[in-house]
């Protein structure tokens, strides 16, 4: 709680604050000091403190339980207190346990309230009572005498006397009380088992055995018989006492046989010794010995009803053997075969199977010799024989490995001749045969294959020569390693005309598929057929001499009739050309601008063409004017109708071939011509 009301505090300036450590509101679980601090208005301490002290009035819990104790071989028992708790506590921690009693003896047995008190760590108890029984379950010590002889009557019986007497016996709590089995008065005619029992107060018992043994008696007769017995289909065979029994006796009745061996099995064959013993109604006995002979009869059975063929292709040499079930375990299995056997058909083995005792079966079997699989080519495929220009021999026979024959040489039986020129494969047939019935055949391709072209005789052709034609030259020839001599042909076209170089490409074909081509360079140097504007900027001089010429107007296409002389001068400006022949050559000049005829001033620097030579076709003319028409010419004097643009002067010549064309302008001032070279 808040204690700090219960302190009195005072200050020389004031009245002082009161504070409490360890606050109130704090749990506490064991003493405690509380320290009281005053401070005044200026924060001059002081310090004042008290215990308090946590006292535990509250009594544990006491929880018992019962036990069961068993006393030991002195009549003892102990326990502790905690052996009765049955989980005692306290609110404050742990506690102390004791009981009222702890040790137990015989006087003890069975149940016994016991009183267990529980103490806390602040002395406060309680109690509870608990049952403790005290159990005896140790049996007493009961100790037997030695065996005891004793002589039987004339009819060979004999009445027990009360042997408890001979008997000590001993327990840890009580005396013990001795009974007899069987009891005292009883008549036995034998050897008896006496069995004393001992029984002490709480009930627990133990016991202890002896012999009683009679003698006196006469003892039985025994009379043995030899015999003879068999074994069974599992190898066993039995008897009885009464089997090898010649007539035993027994003077004092119950006359009981038994034999020292009643079961044989194939480890016993032959004659094995069995002692027979009577024993008669007293337990008295005699033996005799007799012969029993162990027989075998029963031949061994074949594991299979039947044996399964053998089949092989070429021999047999070995057979894996069958098996026999014998009533005696081991069988030997033999068979009447000579191996190998190679023999073609069927040969019957005969198996035996011995026992070893004398019994037998037999089994055949069929062996089936058949040669089913044909020989197998021992290279496959045969590889072809090939030739360029003929196959001029056979080649070496094939072998094929037979499973029964070993190594066959094979066969021709395609008919042959040689040698063989035709070009393209022959295929042949060999044949192998294994002399028994199986035949196996291969094909092989003899290939005639010309691959190597023809060879050209020059190393290298002359180039021909001309002005403006060439007729048709002599064909180059070749030589073939099949077909001999070859003439070149070629596709070019006589007599060439066009001027310049014009390759020739001859071809050889041997007639085979084989080709091989050489190469000849005609070249045709033509004329010069430009013309020069003389310096009067009217006259046009073609600039070759000794010709013949004929004068064109450019912007019309036309043939100026009558102009044929060398030079030529308009009567109106405009464009103009000369077709130049020399002997068999004409060529055709550029076409010249003209324009100083009269007075016109239309002057051909106002007008610009480019790109100039251009490399796509499309050109733009440009005039310092105005534009009303386009056109272009060829050098033959053809206008060609191209798409044109007049507002923008871009001309589309992408389909034109390479070479030079004149372009023909129309403007309102008059007419220019210029020149536009196409490149591609």
């Amino acid at each position: 709680p808040d204690y700090t009301g219960l302190a009195t505090a005072t200050d020389n300036c004031g009245t002082p604050t009161v504070t409490q450590s360890p606050a109130a509101g704090t749990n506490i679980s064991a003493d405690q000091v509380i320290t009281l601090t005053e401070e005044d208005v200026n924060g001059n301490t002081t310090t004042c403190s008290f215990t308090v002290v946590v006292s535990d009035n509250t009594p544990p819990t006491a929880v018992c339980q019962n036990i069961t104790v068993y006393l030991d071989g002195a009549g003892n028992a102990t326990m502790t207190a905690s052996d009765i708790d049955g989980g005692s506590s306290d609110n404050c921690g742990p506690v102390t346990l004791s009981a009222s009693q702890a040790a137990f003896t015989c006087a003890d047995v069975g149940s016994n309230t016991v009183t267990l008190t529980v103490t806390d760590g602040n002395l406060n108890t309680a109690t509870c009572t608990a049952t403790v029984t005290v159990a005896d379950t140790v049996a007493p010590v009961v100790v037997c005498p030695g065996n005891q002889t004793e002589t039987a009557s004339a009819t060979c019986d004999f009445v027990l006397p009360d042997y408890t007497g001979l008997v000590s016996a001993s327990d840890n709590c009580s005396s013990v009380t001795v009974t007899q089995s069987p009891s005292a008065g009883t008549t036995i005619t034998s050897d008896q088992v006496i069995t004393m029992t001992g029984v002490d107060a709480n009930g627990n018992s133990s016991t202890c055995t002896f012999n009683v043994v009679l003698t006196g008696a006469t003892p039985p007769t025994a009379v043995c018989q030899n015999i003879t017995v068999y074994l069974d289909g599992s190898g066993n065979a039995s008897i009885v006492a009464a089997d090898i029994d010649g007539g035993s006796t027994a003077t004092c009745g119950g006359l009981t046989l038994s034999a020292s061996v009643t079961s044989f099995t194939c480890a016993d064959l032959g004659a094995n010794n069995v002692t027979l013993t009577a024993t008669d109604g007293g337990g008295n006995t005699d033996d005799c010995i007799s012969v029993v002979t162990v027989l075998d009869t029963i031949s061994p059975t074949p594991d299979a009803a039947s044996l399964n063929d053998v089949t092989a292709e070429c021999e047999v040499t070995s057979l894996t053997a069958p098996t026999a079930l014998d009533n005696c375990g081991s069988v030997t299995v033999t068979n009447d075969a000579t191996f190998p056997i190679s023999t073609q058909g069927s040969t019957v083995v005969t198996w035996t199977y011995d026992d070893g005792n004398g019994n037998t079966a037999t089994q055949t079997q069929t062996v089936i010799i058949t040669d089913f699989a044909s020989p197998i080519p021992s290279q496959a495929p045969l590889p072809d024989v090939v030739g360029e220009c003929s196959v001029d021999a056979l080649p070496s026979a094939p072998t094929a490995e037979d499973a029964c024959a070993g190594l066959i040489t094979g066969v021709l039986i395609t008919p042959v001749s040689l040698p063989i020129t035709t070009q393209g494969t022959t295929v042949i047939t060999w044949e192998f045969d294994d002399g028994n019935g199986n035949i196996a055949t291969q094909t092989q391709n003899l290939v005639v294959n010309d691959v190597t072209a023809p060879t050209p005789d020059a190393a290298s052709l002359p180039d021909l020569t001309g002005d403006c034609s060439i007729d048709t030259p002599t064909a180059p020839t070749a030589t073939d390693n099949c077909s001999g001599a070859i003439t070149a042909t070629t596709s070019t076209v006589f007599p060439i005309t066009a001027i310049g170089t014009t390759t020739i490409v001859w071809e050889f074909d041997d007639g085979n598929g084989n080709v091989s081509t050489q190469t000849q360079e005609a070249i045709n140097s033509g004329i010069d057929a430009s013309a020069s504007l003389g310096s009067d900027g009217v006259t046009i001089t073609a600039n070759t001499s000794g010709g013949t010429y004929a004068w064109i107007n450019c912007d019309f296409n036309t043939t100026i009739a009558g102009e044929t002389g060398q030079s030529f001068t308009p009567a109106a400006n405009g464009n103009y050309a000369v077709v130049v022949t020399l002997g068999n050559c004409t060529d055709t000049s550029a076409c010249i601008n003209v324009n100083s005829v009269g007075l016109n001033a239309l002057s051909i620097e106002q007008l610009a063409v480019y790109p100039n030579p251009s490399l796509d076709g499309f050109f733009t003319v440009n005039y310092e004017g105005s534009i009303e028409a386009i056109d272009v010419v060829d050098m033959l004097g053809r206008t060609l109708v191209l798409p044109t643009d007049v507002s923008t002067g871009v001309v589309d010549g992408s389909e034109l071939a390479q070479g030079r064309y004149m372009v023909r302008v129309t403007t309102n001032d008059g007419i220019l011509t210029t020149e536009i070279v196409i490149v591609k």
